[in-house]
């Protein structure tokens, strides 16, 4: 009886983990820079955002804040008409920089890593983005491949190589997530997706967030 109890609370923790970052990807794109996106690591938040305000030639900085102090910047670009967008992964942190190149009329991105609160270094440099990358959300299986979304597909990405498809899946999608135990968050049409990293479906919600807390009570 002890057992069976046990695992109903294990199962009911798990399902409110995943509910919360089900949560958290829907709403963390709405409190950022629109481009950008936020993200926690320990017990900081970090988000995109740009300076100034409303200005097509703005610079894009990271946010950081820590309970008990104020928002700062963590990190500005030296280029304007730029975005952020963020990974994190344990202690680390993976910020794409895009920047716009007017003379060519191009995206151009490159990857920064931060561990442990280091400064922030670059591990793939300035490269054409012509997939708007991290847009639909990017995660990274290592310093040297990312996977990505861009409507209507998941892509795989490796250093110096063109994406590719990740995986098939059956329905357009929108933005990715990485989730705890190597499982993706897809977010589509009208319906959310957990699966796992080969795009089997672990479970699906339909895109209401009255009807997801219905469904976890």
């Amino acid at each position: 009886m002890g057992g069976h109890k046990f695992e109903k609370m294990k199962t009911r923790n798990i399902n409110t983990t995943i509910l919360g970052s089900v949560l958290f990807f829907l709403t963390s794109f709405a409190f950022a820079h629109p481009t950008g996106n936020m993200v926690t690591i320990g017990e900081n938040v970090l988000w995109s955002y740009i300076i100034p305000i409303n200005d097509p030639n703005h610079f894009a900085c990271v946010m950081i804040w820590t309970k008990g102090y104020e928002p700062k910047a963590y990190i500005q670009s030296e280029y304007a008409a730029s975005d952020y967008m963020l990974y994190t992964k344990q202690n680390e942190i993976y910020i794409i920089e895009r920047r716009f190149l007017k003379a060519s009329d191009e995206f151009h991105i490159r990857v920064l890593k931060s561990a442990n609160g280091s400064q922030p270094k670059i591990i793939w440099d300035w490269f054409k983005d012509d997939y708007k990358i991290g847009e639909g959300g990017f995660f990274m299986l290592s310093d040297n491949q990312m996977v990505f979304g861009k409507y209507p597909e998941i892509y795989s990405l490796e250093k110096g190589e063109q994406p590719t498809e990740y995986f098939e899946f059956d329905n357009p999608i929108k933005k990715i997530r990485a989730v705890e135990h190597n499982k993706i968050l897809l977010l589509g049409e009208n319906s959310c997706y957990l699966v796992q990293q080969n795009g089997n479906i672990i479970k699906q919600w339909v895109t209401s967030l009255t009807l997801l807390w219905k469904m976890h009570q």
